[in-house]
């Protein structure tokens, strides 16, 4: 089966290089490599027409839309997603190829690794190993990320694409239409693309905010996976709902002596809750221990905000965000 790498690129200059240097070198090289541009202002075209690739411009419309582009101009039967800012290694190209040559599979979802060192950076890897062990238990997954994604050709258009209205958490929307009884998505995590973490707390509250914002949006065309999907664990969920009930409790605080209990137990839940992550830091980074349990109350408040900004948007401003097809 024929191959095409689509990525899209919005003032990504610095990583343009190594994104591309990083596909040049796969033992299984694809057919083409389709960067769309998605109206940079910085040096990334010129960079990007340097190399054996194929260029697409538009105006700014997401990266939605652009990869959407990308796939209109693809050649190949399978189609592969990055982001400027990984690096595939070497057998990613092959790896995903052999996910999407398995029976019934029409969709894989690659891994993360990084090469930073600054505390955030792991702890945001060890997050995503834990997520990995949920997926590798799971015959079948619903969330493929764009980061390290493949799909065939045929099965991506028909169901219309991603869906450019959204401006993150576009490819969570896609694998929900994706994931039906008959489309089987897989996880692979041996194929890999190194990633450029969050390199401190606020980059990551921040980064997280958005995403449990867009969620909410994505929830409200498919509320059955408010409940339950293949990807976030349901202790998570858990953390988020005791963070919330935890501040609310602050405010009563000095109210009544039972308030400053049920604030107690709130965040003493809400410490219990992180157990299991702090016992995978404490295997890796023994010393990252006290920084892990800041990294999970932030986490746990910028998705509070997150949620809280995206149901509000879903009951005032109902954002349209049905896709729409790919010609």
């Amino acid at each position: 089966m024929t191959i095409s790498v689509v990525i899209p690129v919005y003032n990504g200059e610095r990583f343009v290089e190594s994104c591309l240097d990083a596909l040049s070198k796969q033992i299984q090289p694809p057919d083409e490599v389709i960067i769309v541009d998605d109206g940079s202002t910085d040096q990334s075209v010129a960079l990007v027409e340097s190399k054996p690739v194929q260029l697409i411009r538009q105006k700014h419309q997401g990266p939605a839309a652009a990869r959407n582009r990308g796939v209109q101009a693809a050649a190949g039967e399978l189609i592969l997603f990055t982001d400027i800012d990984c690096e595939p290694e070497p057998a990613w190209v092959l790896e995903m190829e052999k996910s999407l040559s398995l029976p019934e599979v029409i969709g894989v979802k690659g891994a993360y690794a990084t090469k930073q060192t600054g505390i955030v950076p792991r702890l945001v890897q060890l997050e995503f190993e834990e997520r990995y062990d949920l997926l590798e238990k799971s015959p079948q997954i619903d969330l493929i990320d764009t980061y390290s994604a493949g799909f065939h050709r045929e099965n991506f258009q028909h169901v219309g694409g991603f869906n450019p209205a959204l401006q993150k958490n576009e490819d969570v929307d896609l694998s929900y239409r994706l994931a039906t009884a008959r489309n089987k998505l897989v996880f692979n995590r041996n194929a890999i693309v190194y990633h450029h973490h969050p390199e401190n707390y606020w980059a990551y509250f921040i980064s997280k905010m958005k995403k449990a914002y867009w969620r909410m949006i994505v929830y409200r065309a498919h509320p059955g996976k408010a409940i339950k999907d293949s990807y976030t664990p349901q202790l998570l969920k858990l953390q988020i709902l005791l963070a919330l009930l935890a501040l609310l409790a602050i405010f009563f605080v000095g109210q009544s002596p039972i308030s400053i209990w049920i604030a107690m137990i709130l965040w003493g839940e809400l410490i219990l809750t992180m157990i299991p992550f702090l016992r995978r830091v404490v295997i890796c980074y023994p010393r990252l221990a006290v920084f892990a349990v800041i990294f999970i109350i932030i986490r746990s408040y910028a998705f509070v905000v997150g949620v809280i900004l995206g149901i509000v948007s879903c009951l005032f401003i109902k954002p349209e965000i049905h896709p729409l097809a790919v010609e």
